[in-house]
């Protein structure tokens, strides 16, 4: 696999998905991605523990940074969410995900940087899908909940008077 080869969780309301991208094939590399339920109302351990399951599909051999999507109500470069009355992950309010993620997911990753889950979509679509090409785009996710994003350029927009 090349350099440019990346695991990549992905934490939704009701799933988990994880894969290897290829970012010059700008594609998930066939046969190293899953997806799972996932229990957004269980306890911490639970919750850790399906994420961690799920991302032995994704893994490579050696040590390597990950990319984690997970949706808003979460300090992005701190690694806490706040979930509280969100309806989903209220056990994991005010707890720092990333310590919990770095001992559960083997090899020990590297490092791990949390990015919005709407903003991961879209930048996923601007790269490789049906916003490929485009200058500016918006992407809107629905599933437990709802979001949002803008990408020009290919960089996330989320402080501009253009953006609603």
């Amino acid at each position: 696999m090349g350099a440019n080869v990346f695991p990549a969780i992905e934490i939704g309301g009701s799933h988990v998905s994880t894969a290897r991208v290829d970012l010059d094939a700008r594609q998930i590399v066939p046969g190293k991605h899953r997806r799972m339920p996932l229990n957004s109302n269980g306890t911490v351990d639970e919750i850790i523990g399906e994420i961690a399951a799920c991302a032995r599909r994704s893994v490579g051999p050696e040590r390597e940074a990950w990319g984690v999507a997970i949706p808003g109500g979460f300090d992005f470069d701190r690694g806490i969410g706040s979930f509280a009355g969100a309806g989903k992950f209220e056990a994991l309010d005010g707890v720092p995900l990333r310590p919990l993620l770095v001992r559960a997911l083997e090899p020990t990753p590297l490092e791990i940087a949390f990015v919005n889950d709407a903003d991961a979509f879209l930048l996923g679509e601007w790269l490789g899908g049906a916003a490929a090409g485009e200058w500016l785009a918006v992407g809107i996710t629905l599933g437990t909940g709802i979001g949002s994003a803008f990408v020009e350029d290919g960089a996330i927009v989320d402080d501009d008077p253009r953006v609603p």
